[in-house]
C-alpha cells in the first residue's frame, strides 16, 4: 500500500502507533568497502563464521527450502532447486541487504549482520526478477528499482513520489537502532539453538491455493483500476478474510457472485475490495487504514446485508507477536499491519508462525497475486481477526 507522508507524520507514527520493540526484521549495516557484486559484500558487521557471502547465501537458501518445503503446499520439488542469481539491495539510508533468486521459483533476502533471512518464499516469483542493477529494498512490500532520479515500485511499474522517497530516508535512519535494540532483545528472551516448527490454521491451503486475491488500486478519481493509483491492502486482507470464512466456516458472509472456484484454486474478484473500500470511504477513511479502521468498515459492509461477525483489533500492547500466535493457534487468521522497514504500513493476512533464536517469523498472503506463502518477520503495527 503507497501512502505519502510527511517527515513530521512518520516521526509521529512511528513514535505512537509503531511498537518498535516488537521489530522483527533485521537490517544490514554496509561495509564502506564493499563493492556491487553480491559475492564480494562482506560488512564490517558480518558473522565472522561464514567465509563469503556466496556460502551464507547456500546455507541460508537451504535453511528457507527445510523450513518451508511442507509448509508450503504449492512447492512440489523433492529437493532445493539451487540458486540461480545473486543480487545487491540497498535501501534508503546505505544499508545493503543480498538477495538470492531460485531456478525455477522462489527467492530469498538475507542480512548479513546477523546471518538471517529477512524474508523469503520457494513458490513466489522474485519481485527483482529481470533486474539487475539499481535495486532497492524498504522491507517486504517494498521493492524499488531505480531509473535516473525516479524510483519504481517493481510490482506494479510505477514511480514513487519524492515524499515517499524522503519518508524512507528518514525512516530508515530512524529505525536502525529501533531494529538491532529488537534483535538483541528477542535473542535474548529465547534460548539459543532451539528451532520451531511452523504452525499453521487447519485452513492455510485456501490462502496457498488463491489464484486472484482480489487486488485492485483506486485512482485520484476514486474509480478502481489494475495499476497506477494508490494501494489498498487493508481491504484487500479483509475481503481475503470474509472470503475465508465464507468458504471454510461457511458462514456466508461474502455474496458467492464475489467468489469462484475450479475444485482446487479460489479466486476473488477485485469488486469485493473495492466494495469495502467504499464503505470505508463512507465512514471517512482513506485508502490507506489501520485494524481499528478495517474493523468498524467490516462491521458497517456486514451490517448493510443483515449480518454481523464477532471481531477485533489491537494496538500495541495488546497488540503483540504473542497475541497473533495464540489466535493463529486458535484456528483463526490474522490480518497483520506493520511497518516492516520503511515509512509506510502494509497489511498481510497471516495463517502460520514460528518462533526460532531470531523471533517469530510469520507465513503470509501478502496481498497481490502470486505471492501467496512468503515468510517474513516484521514490525507490528496493529492486528484485525475474528472470534
Amino acid at each position: 500500500m503507497k501512502q505519502k507522508l510527511s517527515n513530521e507524520q512518520i516521526f509521529f507514527q512511528k513514535a505512537i502507533k509503531f511498537c518498535l520493540s516488537e521489530v522483527l526484521i533485521f537490517a544490514m549495516i554496509m561495509s564502506l568497502f564493499c563493492t556491487s557484486h553480491a559475492d564480494e559484500i562482506i560488512s564490517s558487521k558480518t558473522n565472522t563464521s561464514f567465509q563469503s557471502v556466496a556460502s551464507l547465501v547456500d546455507e541460508l537458501s537451504q535453511e528457507l527450502y527445510n523450513d518451508l518445503k511442507d509448509a508450503d503446499g504449492n512447492y512440489k520439488e523433492k529437493t532445493f532447486q539451487g540458486v540461480k542469481s545473486r543480487k545487491t539491495l540497498r535501501d534508503f539510508a546505505g544499508n545493503t541487504y543480498v538477495l538470492a533468486e531460485f531456478n525455477k521459483y522462489g527467492y530469498i533476502i538475507i542480512d548479513t549482520v546477523t546471518g538471517t533471512y529477512i524474508e523469503g518464499s520457494l513458490t513466489s516469483p522474485s519481485p527483482y526478477a529481470d533486474l539487475d542493477s539499481n535495486l532497492y529494498y524498504a522491507g517486504p512490500n517494498e521493492y524499488y528499482v531505480k531509473n535516473r532520479n525516479s524510483y519504481i515500485y517493481t510490482i506494479n511499474s510505477e514511480p514513487i513520489a519524492i515524499e515517499t522517497i524522503n519518508s524512507l530516508v528518514v525512516s530508515s535512519n530512524a529505525m536502525r537502532k529501533g531494529l538491532d535494540d529488537a534483535h538483541d532483545k528477542e535473542k535474548d528472551n529465547i534460548t539459543p539453538g532451539t528451532r520451531g516448527n511452523w504452525a499453521f490454521i487447519n485452513g492455510y491451503n485456501y490462502f496457498q491455493n488463491l489464484r486472484d486475491c482480489g487486488y485492485c488500486e483506486v485512482n485520484s478519481a476514486g474509480q478502481k483500476v489494475s495499476s497506477g493509483g494508490s494501494g489498498i491492502c487493508g481491504y484487500i486482507a479483509a475481503g481475503m478474510l470474509l472470503s475465508y470464512d465464507t468458504v471454510i466456516n461457511h458462514r456466508g458472509l461474502v455474496p458467492s457472485s464475489y467468489l469462484s472456484s475450479d475444485g482446487t484454486k479460489y479466486s476473488i474478484k477485485s469488486t469485493l475490495p473495492f466494495s469495502l473500500y467504499r464503505v470505508g470511504k463512507g465512514l471517512g477513511y482513506s485508502t490507506s487504514t489501520t485494524s481499528v479502521e478495517i474493523h468498524y468498515t467490516v462491521e458497517k459492509y456486514l451490517a448493510n446485508m443483515h449480518k454481523s461477525v464477532n471481531h477485533v483489533s489491537y494496538y500495541p500492547p495488546f497488540a503483540n507477536n504473542s497475541t497473533v500466535a495464540s489466535y493463529l493457534l486458535d484456528d483463526r487468521p490474522v490480518i497483520y499491519f506493520g511497518a516492516i522497514v520503511g515509512a509506510e504500513m502494509h497489511a498481510a493476512v497471516v495463517y502460520g508462525y514460528k518462533m526460532s533464536v531470531g523471533g517469530y517469523s510469520y507465513m503470509a498472503h501478502m496481498g497481490w497475486n502470486g505471492h501467496n506463502a512468503v515468510s517474513f518477520t516484521g514490525a507490528l503495527a496493529s492486528m484485525y481477526t475474528y472470534t
